[in-house]
């Protein structure tokens, strides 16, 4: 039970108010961010979106859900992602189940390598929207997750809004046709996100460490999969 004078309930009102107005201001200038996707290239969580590694940027990322045979298993994705030109962006994949057996000599499932690229126009004026076009595991002898996309992505406050189209040999058909998905990015270390991969609706959330937490020009992100509605798989949660 809690009592408070009129001149007491009123401070504390103003106070709350204040409260909410200083977090929503420190929302609202939250800029978008921007990271690798647990596929090979900048997006969501399993979708692209229209941005692309910058210029002179290295990433790299490891995610543990590899499709195979029409199923996610739990395995590693090793990818390292360069802004090799204004615009364009080179991922390497490194795709497998297990990081110790001999595949020629003894079974390991799945050990492949792969390169993706997504290249981003400049000629699209910035406050108009981003246009993006990509292809997933170019060339090579086996074409494990090839796909083909064109992707487009608008900005609005703190929201990314993200529409796609994709043509994919993926057995479970993510980006085998219309995908899209909402990034929502409330503070500089959070995004939430909502998506749907041409096969299963996805849910999840981003962490980002705050810029002035590491030396200029490194940052540490992280993404956790929460929800997919994709049964063929052997976990409900992926990172």
């Amino acid at each position: 039970c809690f009592y408070a004078s009129g001149g007491t309930l009123l401070r504390i009102h103003h106070l709350t108010l204040a409260i909410l107005f200083g977090l929503a201001s420190h929302a609202c200038i939250a800029e978008q961010q921007s990271s690798l996707s647990q596929e090979p290239y900048t997006g969501l969580l399993k979708i692209p979106n229209a941005e692309v590694t910058d210029y002179g940027r290295f990433q790299f990322g490891l995610s543990n859900s590899v499709e195979y045979r029409g199923h996610y298993i739990d395995g590693y994705n090793y990818m390292p992602s360069f802004g090799l030109f204004p615009g364009l962006e080179l991922v390497g994949r490194i795709a497998t189940r297990d990081n110790h057996s001999n595949c020629y000599v003894e079974g390991c499932g799945i050990r492949d390598l792969s390169a993706s690229a997504k290249y981003k126009p400049p000629f699209i004026p910035a406050h108009w929207f981003d246009v993006a076009v990509g292809a997933r595991d170019m060339g090579g002898a086996a074409n494990n997750f090839k796909a083909y996309y064109g992707v487009l992505s608008k900005e609005l406050w703190q929201l990314r809004f993200t529409a796609g189209l994709g043509s994919s040999e993926s057995q479970l058909g993510q980006l085998d046709g219309v995908f899209g998905g909402i990034e929502w990015q409330p503070w500089e270390w959070l995004q939430l996100l909502t998506e749907y991969d041409a096969n299963s609706f996805n849910a999840g959330v981003k962490v980002y460490t705050p810029h002035s937490w590491l030396p200029q020009g490194w940052q540490l992100y992280g993404s956790w999969l929460a929800y997919k509605q994709e049964d063929n798989a052997e976990k409900e949660q992926w990172w």
